[in-house]
Formats: C-alpha cells, structure tokens, sequence
C-alpha cells in the first residue's frame, strides 16, 4: 500500500509539472520582465548548438550537454540564446547537418535533439530564447532560401569577402514571397511541434522566453534604401504577427543588434521596434568587429573602445525607455589576449571588457532602467578546437564560435576560470534585483501588480513624494510601508504638525523600495532635523526573507538615510508585531529581526525604540481594536504609537 501510495503521489507531481500556468511564461510589464509574478532579470549565454548536442546520435553528444547545463545552471546562468533551425547548403563556412534539409524537408533528428535540450532546460528552471532564421550564412539562413527560391548563389562572405554585396542581396529574402511561405512552414512546424520527450507542445513549453524572428536581421547594407526600409519594418511587424497568431504564450522578439544592424538609423530601430507585436528590444556590442579595438594594441585602443562602448550601452536603454519595453544586450564579446585562439592563452583584457559591460547592465538595472539582461558570446564549455588552424569542420566539437569564424575567437571555456567567477559575480547582483532575500539590499521600484495597489498608483505616489522633497520646508520626516503611510490624520495633525512633517511611505514597499526612492524620488533636496523610520515586515511578504536578510536591508536603507542627511537623527523603530496569536512563528521572527535592528542605535545619530508590547495584549494576542487585520493599527493603535513615541520625537527635534 505504502509503494503505491508513492506511486501516485510522484505521477501527481508529474501531472502538476507539466501544467504551465499563466505566471510561469515569461511576460512583460511596462519595461520589466516578469516570471512567475516575480521580476525576471537574464543572465544568459549564446549556446546555439545546444540542440545539435541533444541528437540521438551523429553530432548528438546528451551526456556534454548535460554537463553544459549542470556548469551554467551553476554559475547563475538562467536563460539560453538557441538556434532552432538551420538551412542545408553548401557553403563551407556554415554548420552541418541542417534541420532544414530541403524546402519542406526537416531532418527529425535534430529537432529530437532540440526536444532533449528543452527538456533538461525545464528540470533546471532555465528559459530559451529560439531563433528561428540567420541574417548570416553560418547556419544557411537567408541567403540559403534565396538560393533555393532564385537559383542564386548562396553568397558566402568569407569567399567573397563583399560583405556590402552580402547584405544587400539577402535583405531581398524579405519581399520573396515564395521564401517567405517556406519560412513561416518552418516556423510553424518548430512554434506547434510537441515535444518527442516531455509530450509538451513548445506552444505550453513555459521554458520557451520568447520565439526570435532570426539573428541579426538587417535592412540591408550600411546606406539601404527608403524602401528598403519600409520592406524590413513590415517584415518585422507582419512576422512577430504571424508567430503570434500561432502562440499566444510567449514573446516575440526581433533578434536586432540595435544600431549597428539599423544603418546607424536610430529613427529606423525604433519605428521597426515600436510595433506592439514585439514584445521587448534586443541589441548587439562587438567593439573590435566594428572595429573600435586592436587586439594587437589593447591598451592603446582600450579607452577609445570603451568611450563608444559605454555610449552604445546606454543609449539603447534609453531608447527603450522611448518605447516603454524591456532591452536585453543578448550578444557581446572580446577576443583572447593577444588575438589568441588558443584555450591556454589568458583572457585579462576580455574579463575587463565584461567587468565594464556588466556593471553598467547591473547598475542600470538597479535603478529599474529597461535593461533586462544580457546574453554573452557565447558558451564553449567543455568543446574544444581540434585543428592547428581553429577552422571548424564536420565532426569537430562544436563551440561557441560558429563555423565562419575561428574556433576559440570568442568562446568562453570551462576551463577559463576568471571569465566564469567575473559571470557568476554578476548574475549573483541581477538575481539579487529579481527578488529571493536579498532583493531587500537592491534598490528597486515596484514593479509587480497587486490587487491592492497596481504599479500605476505605485508611481503616482511616488511622484506626489518628488513633488513634496521639491517643494522642502521639512523637519520632521517620516520613511516606510503602509503602517506609515496609513497614519490617521488627526492623530498625526496633533501629534506632529508643529514640525511640518511629511510622510515619504508607500504601502506594500519592503526595503529595496525604499532605497530606490530615496536614491531617486529626489529625497537628497530635503534637510529634517528628525527622521522617523519604520520599515521591514514586507521583506517577510514580498522578498521571502529572513530576519537576518531583512535585518540587511534596514540597516541599508539607515545607511542611506545616514548618507544623505549627515546631521539628522533617526528615530529607528523596531518593527512592530504581526499575526493575531503570540505563538504564530511569525512573532518569533519579529523578535529576532528587533534584536538584530536594535545594534543599529548608536546613541548619537540613530536611535532605536521598540514599542511593540504597547500593540498586544496581556496573553500575547493582538486585539481587532488595536489592529483590525492583525497588521494595519486602527485609529486607535495610531493613538497608542503617536503616544508612546511623542516624547522621543520631542527630545530629538529639540
């Protein structure tokens, strides 16, 4: 009986994976991505092959591939950038086998193997961006439909060498209409195939992030025409349409470099991006592709670099902020010290390169900017290059330079440990924003919906509290949550208007909200002479964190208190208890939490005062008529704090 009861429970939890509800697709709200009702912030690698690796057999090779995922999954890694689709051809610079064997032919190995890794990519809680067509010709792409549809050629820059021609002429797979019926049969055999493994269809797959349209489609060559143009921006627009009439779970996205791959037209990249159709932005830094750096001559062209690096970075996350929508830096990369392909040679200035890149992502995103991620290029992992000369060829391990470009040129290694710890370090501060314990030392706005506040009403009492630190006149000022913000006004008209007060609480706020406003809603412009602070409990709500976690972000919103008015003093309160019975296991947090909180009085600056046995009852209970849900004080639980903490306000304001 034991055995099957065992049975049954384990196909229950088999049953309960497999449905995917709404909150568990990535989704998007005003210029944050949201997974499972949290913020969702991508700490991503380019691992394109990963499908090839999870073939049965031939290129297949599950148990490396199980290996890749253990090793990112580890390092913080979070989301995966995929090839979905490749086209048979015969230029020697691009991957073989192909899913996309002949038009309507698909090779089912391949797309099994695609299934495998979605599969192991759900047991880890990762997500996948799939690309679902190539601007260059490593894996076919377009110029391979042009090929099959005109009988042309399938140029291959690096015969040619003319990339200028190259762009141009595979730009016209846009206006080809026979191409374009093959493409969206191949799209709609990968968005409505069921999965051979799991038996999910990849329309349910809530590991799938969002279907891409190809990697880094462009209008055409660096001056494209008018219409040239307008054939890219209704390309854009008519196919994300098109994916989305297929699948109305996931997100669509354009697979863009930004302005690299817009003609350097910023006007361009906004008017094929501002269609409601695609869901968030994506963008592309390849300083020495652009030939902004010389490998050969790092230190000489290394500010130069980074002065365009820095300004290209930035920029995007403003004109994302133009269109309201998230922004991912979903590839970027630096080759190894002294253009070296070589797996031995050291990577000083690329971990340099990634410091810089990283931090400007992280510390845009703490400021809740767009920003949503990046994606580096790309994931070699445990492959390596098997030929003295670093070209790819058929039954090489694959890496995460494709087959047109050296093996090694930009591939981050297994075995290059700064790279990896410099990766870990970063997506350790974006998983920090996301949420977890430590979301309350990450300043942050709101960003989540509930049904008691929305995000709106959020914002507007955020920019009522910017108008109030504009206007100034403020001696006495109060910081926190609800139970601040909830101040009866009587109350608080008798017990502090003599000191014109003001109140800068939000309701539903934990510590990282707090921090985020006083860094950004202009509170630096006031001068009180008394601070009062009450904040914390939401930390236990809306950051699932401990005390000690939440002891963190009290003492950093002290610390920014400290920091921005030198000669205030700070009337800390302890938090104050919650949950009607004194045996609920929240009490005991509390208890904790003030214990730690009350190391913060320093008895010249800050001063700690606990009142909450004012709030309960002989038995430990607290009453209705004190605090009606058992959080929130009545009229009369304002009266019972106004009153015990009146005389430490007197003292400290004179």
């Amino acid at each position: 009986m034991r055995q099957i009861t065992r049975f049954l429970a384990a196909a229950l939890m088999l049953c309960l994976c497999g449905l995917a509800g709404a909150a568990d697709f990535v989704s998007v709200k005003d210029t944050h991505f949201l997974r499972k009702e949290q913020p969702y912030y991508i700490v991503g690698a380019n691992f394109w092959y990963g499908g090839y690796l999870g073939a049965v057999a031939g290129v297949g090779e599950r148990a490396r591939l199980v290996k890749e995922l253990d090793t990112m999954h580890a390092l913080g890694i979070n989301n995966l950038r995929v090839l979905a689709v490749s086209e048979k051809t015969d230029m020697k610079s691009a991957v073989s086998p192909a899913s996309t064997t002949a038009p309507g032919r698909y090779d089912e190995d391949l797309l099994v193997g695609l299934d495998f890794l979605m599969a192991e990519v759900a047991k880890r809680d990762m997500t996948v961006v799939l690309y679902l067509n190539n601007f260059w010709q490593w894996s076919g792409g377009m110029t391979q439909y042009l090929n099959w549809f005109e009988g042309t050629p399938a140029l291959d820059p690096n015969v040619t060498k003319d990339y200028d021609t190259y762009m141009r002429k595979t730009a016209t797979f846009y206006r080809n209409a026979a191409a374009q019926a093959e493409y969206r049969k191949v799209i709609a055999s990968i968005v409505k195939r069921v999965n051979t493994i799991t038996g999910k269809p990849y329309s349910e797959d809530a590991s799938i992030m969002s279907w891409q349209l190809a990697n880094e489609p462009r209008p055409g060559n660096g001056k494209p025409s008018a219409g040239e143009k307008a054939v890219y921006i209704k390309w854009i627009d008519d196919t994300a349409g098109y994916i989305h009439s297929l699948d109305k779970n996931h997100l669509v996205s354009s697979g863009s470099e930004g302005l690299a791959g817009s003609a350097r037209d910023e006007k361009l990249f906004l008017d094929s991006h501002k269609t409601p159709r695609i869901d968030y932005l994506t963008y592309h830094l390849w300083p020495k592709n652009w030939g902004w750096f010389d490998s050969k001559n790092p230190e000489g062209s290394w500010n130069g670099m980074m002065d365009k690096s820095r300004d290209y970075l930035n920029s995007h996350i403003d004109l994302a902020k133009q269109l309201n929508k998230p922004i991912v830096l979903e590839e970027f990369g630096l080759d190894r010290d002294g253009a070296s392909f070589d797996i031995k040679s050291t990577t000083r200035i690329r971990d340099r390169f990634y410091r810089e890149v990283f931090e400007i992502v992280a510390t845009r995103a703490r400021k809740g900017d767009p920003i949503a991620g990046f994606n580096f290029w790309a994931w070699g992992g445990a492959g390596r290059a098997a030929n003295a000369d670093y070209w790819w060829k058929p039954g090489n391990d694959f890496v995460g330079d494709p087959p047109q470009e050296e093996q090694g040129l930009y591939s981050v290694f297994d075995s290059d440990v700064s790279s990896l710890l410099l990766i870990k370090e970063y997506a350790d501060q974006l998983h920090a924003i996301s949420g977890g314990g430590v979301c309350g030392t990450t300043p942050a706005p709101r960003i989540k919906e509930h049904s008691w506040m929305s995000v709106a009403r959020w914002n507007e009492l955020y920019q009522g509290q910017v108008a109030v630190a504009d206007a100034g006149n403020v001696d006495l000022l109060f910081v926190g949550d609800s139970i601040t913000e909830g101040w009866n006004k009587p109350i608080w008209d008798k017990s502090f208007g003599a000191w014109r007060p003001a109140n800068l609480a939000i309701g539903g706020d934990h510590t990282g909200n707090v921090l985020w406003r006083l860094q950004n809603g202009h509170a630096a412009k006031l001068h009180p002479k008394v601070v009062v602070l009450l904040i914390g409990v939401n930390n236990f709500f809306h950051c699932s964190a401990t005390p000690t976690e939440t002891y963190a972000g009290v003492q950093a919103v002290v610390a920014q208190l400290r920091g921005i008015y030198p000669d205030a003093r700070i009337l800390l309160n302890a938090v104050l208890p919650f949950e009607k019975s004194a045996h609920n296991p929240r009490r005991a947090q509390v208890v904790e939490l003030n214990r730690m909180i009350a190391r913060l009085d320093d008895g010249k600056h800050v001063f700690f005062h606990d009142y909450g046995a004012r709030f309960v009852q002989p038995d430990g209970d607290i009453s209705p008529e004190v605090m009606a849900d058992s959080l929130h004080p009545t009229a009369k639980g304002y009266q019972i704090w106004s009153d015990a903490m009146l005389p430490a306000v007197k003292e400290l304001m004179q």
